[in-house]
């Protein structure tokens, strides 16, 4: 356990900290100024509340725009607008999917709901492209379209973020990939 802790405290790698209260994002706050570390906060539905604070400190968020039901009383404070606030106050972000990770498809209709509650769509995009890779410190490989760096791009027949829109073709290493899949043909054997 120490070994793995080693990097957190040399700063090289950064503590991603799953967190939802207010009060417990301000003491994770404190804790990385204390040991200087580099914070990743994930979760934090109640951001918002502390949105100035997090900006300040530089600190990135991982969140999903869709914890708005508190699941405990740790989310109590949980609201749709916490990713237009968070952005608002100029803290970067980065959308992720729904709970399973089967269902990270979903990560663009979430950046669709957080659109639909304040956050501009420019800002969406990016929190589903160059903000990651920005937080993960690779943004000079990935998160978008430059010479140079590595890009997996679909082409949608309307807006991503709208939940009916379908992929027109997809490429993957430069690669275009078929649109076929056990889901598609077992769509089109059963629907005569």
């Amino acid at each position: 356990d120490v070994q793995a802790l080693k990097p957190v405290l040399a700063g090289s790698m950064p503590l991603i900290a799953i967190v939802h209260r207010a009060a417990d994002i301000r003491q994770l706050l404190q804790l990385a100024r204390d040991y200087r570390l580099k914070l990743i906060l994930s979760g934090a539905e109640e951001g918002w509340q502390v949105a100035p604070e997090i900006a300040a400190a530089r600190v990135p968020v991982l969140l999903n725009p869709t914890a708005n039901i508190p699941s405990n009383f740790d989310m109590l404070g949980a609201s749709l607008r916490n990713a237009a606030v968070l952005k608002a106050a100029g803290v970067e972000i980065a959308i992720t999917g729904n709970d399973e990770g089967y269902r990270v498809r979903d990560m663009r209709y979430n950046a669709g709901l957080a659109v639909s509650r304040g956050l501009p769509y420019a800002a969406a995009i990016e929190a589903l492209t160059l903000a990651p890779a920005r937080i993960f410190g690779i943004a000079d490989q990935l998160g978008s379209i430059a010479p140079g760096k590595i890009a997996d791009l679909v082409i949608w027949d309307g807006d991503p973020l709208e939940p009916l829109t379908q992929p027109t073709a997809i490429f993957v290493g430069g690669h275009e990939q078929p649109l076929e899949s056990r889901a598609t043909e077992l769509a089109k054997r059963y629907a005569r």
